[in-house]
């Protein structure tokens, strides 16, 4: 009897440990990507999150996640992408405070850090040119004339296109590549539609862009220039 007890009293101290052991906090390092820009996003209550991923490869558009904690030892500055490596240590759930994260991340070295020449588009661009030609202002204010907004940080963008205002989102975005969303716009009739058509079309058919100085070049799937902007002081 004395031995049975002895058996079953080992066996419930190392259930014990073991159940313990799971409790205790965990850590592990790892390679992590920062985004440029920031996004909003919704928490406790609305806030701008970090975008990230988690690996060595730098990584696609569509492969960026929101990420609501912070990193400690980390300066973000807006208009460069970091790769970080970084420990993770996952909190034991009785060291969780209510509405915060189940880990905490620490910096242990930048590894890069990589201007983003996408964030050089965030601006107010008057159109110049439309399918190589140049587009007259003298009969036009700044209202009247195409005008085109680009908000990088929330990948939106706003604007004229002659006749009515026009916005949107942009859904693919890299360091040569830009594509946008259908616009909506308001609804005013304007007795010549044509160059507002156009713009619209050309926006539509955007695969790429250049920005050399004060000029934003926008460039379809084969190679053409579709839209020229100049950069509203």
């Amino acid at each position: 009897m004395y031995r049975i007890i002895t058996i079953l009293s080992i066996a419930l101290i190392t259930l014990l440990a073991t159940a313990c052991g799971s409790q205790q906090n965990s850590e592990q390092s790892y390679t992590l990507w920062v985004n440029s820009h920031t996004t909003p996003c919704q928490g406790v209550a609305p806030m701008d999150c970090l975008q990230t991923h988690k690996g060595k490869a730098e990584p696609q558009d569509s492969e960026w996640q929101l990420f609501y904690s912070t990193i400690e030892g980390f300066t973000f500055e807006p208009g460069y992408r970091y790769q970080l490596s970084v420990t993770e240590r996952q909190l034991a759930p009785k060291d969780v405070q209510a509405d915060a994260s189940s880990s905490t991340y620490h910096l242990v070295e930048v590894l890069q850090k990589i201007a983003d020449a996408s964030n050089q588009l965030t601006d107010i661009w008057a159109l110049q040119a439309l399918n190589g030609e140049e587009i007259s202002t003298s009969e036009n204010t700044i209202n009247q004339h195409p005008v085109l907004e680009l908000d990088i940080g929330n990948k939106r963008f706003s604007g004229n296109d002659s006749c009515n205002q026009i916005f949107g989102g942009i859904e693919t975005l890299t360091d040569e590549k830009i594509t946008f969303g259908p616009a909506a716009s308001t609804k005013m009739a304007c007795p010549d539609m044509t160059l507002a058509d156009s713009f619209y079309n050309a926006l539509e058919a955007t695969s790429s862009y250049k920005r050399e100085g004060l000029l934003l070049y926008f460039y379809n799937q084969q190679g053409k220039e579709v839209l020229r902007f100049r950069k509203v002081d």
